[in-house]
């Protein structure tokens, strides 16, 4: 068919397209091209909805850039008081078992950490998220008087819808705290006391919300996107 391409276009019997240069992976679902309405940004009881959860890297809409990003938030450290207690994060339970498992040579460690959040801002909080529905959530632990990084955070450079939750409404999620101690993989940090106090942060969450802005809106209080203190139970 190439070879007979420019004999083809001359008599008129064949045009030939022109192609876009495409990545060699999947293109995204037809919720994601210019062609297709905006979604607006619903109300989120539970977990992300699965259009949220659906995007796969590929074709982007004008204006996004989608690449693998990894933050590494066992960096940063705070000085913030542990004694804050009154927090709209609350977990479903104030202890959590870690397993293992053994992968690709690593000893990973891996739980689910069960959490609600209680809107009481008086006003909407708007969770920004990536092109997979994912917000920047992580884990933190207390050294040394500092709240320090605990978990490798992963998150794609492209703009989804951000999750929006009304005032008063209960939002539901999970913590999937998976990493390994040492080797090249995400990492956990783990203390060797079995007391140390770990907790949930939102280190996005927003009282106003324009994506085209930066920082793309007002963060809510602190203590309104940390939890309470938890500890980790490690097989040892």
């Amino acid at each position: 068919m190439y070879l007979l391409t420019p004999l083809l276009a001359k008599v008129g019997r064949y045009r030939p397209k022109k192609l876009a240069r495409v990545p060699d992976f999947a293109a995204f679902p037809r919720s994601f091209s210019k062609a297709s309405p905006p979604r607006p940004a619903e109300p989120a009881a539970g977990r992300p909805t699965a259009w949220r959860r659906a995007g796969r890297i590929g074709v982007v809409p004008r204006g996004l850039l989608c690449a693998a990003a990894m933050v590494l938030s066992t960096v940063g450290c705070e000085s913030t008081s542990p004694e804050v207690e009154d927090t709209a994060l609350v977990t479903d339970g104030t202890s959590f078992r870690l397993d293992t498992a053994s992968s690709r040579g690593h000893l990973w460690y891996h739980g689910k950490i069960p959490y609600s959040f209680t809107n009481r801002t008086g006003s909407r909080v708007y969770l920004p998220t990536d092109c997979l529905g994912t917000f920047n959530v992580g884990l933190q632990v207390l050294e040394d008087g500092e709240w320090k990084g605990a978990l490798t955070r992963y998150f794609v450079l492209c703009d989804g819808l951000p999750i929006v939750i009304e005032p008063d409404e209960v939002y539901q999620a999970t913590l999937n705290a998976k990493g390994c101690v040492v080797g090249n993989c995400a990492r956990i940090r783990l203390s060797s006391t079995a007391s140390t106090p770990y907790r949930i942060k939102w280190y996005e969450a927003l009282s106003s919300y324009d994506r085209d802005e930066v920082p793309r809106g007002e963060p809510i209080p602190l203590k309104e996107r940390i939890s309470n203190t938890f500890t980790l139970q490690v097989p040892r």
